[in-house]
């Protein structure tokens, strides 16, 4: 049975990530989803400039599609 290491900080798995595009205030709320302890739980969001939004989703991306093997 694996034990983890003390120094190994804790892993929760993203399951999905719902975005809130406010135009009006040039900002984007995103609201994580992710697996822990056997359920899935939702944060309460983080909201941050579009431009940075951006680059985040696209980051994402690029993680799942390197983790899944897909091209783009």
């Amino acid at each position: 049975m694996y034990e983890p290491l003390v120094e190994d900080p804790p892993f929760f798995p993203l399951t999905k990530c719902e975005v809130d595009f406010d135009r009006q205030n040039d900002a984007v709320t995103l609201l994580p989803t992710f697996y822990a302890f056997g359920c899935e739980y939702t944060s309460r969001g983080l909201l941050i400039g579009r431009d940075d939004a951006f680059r985040l989703i696209a980051a994402i991306e690029k993680a799942l599609s390197i983790e899944t093997g897909v091209s783009s």
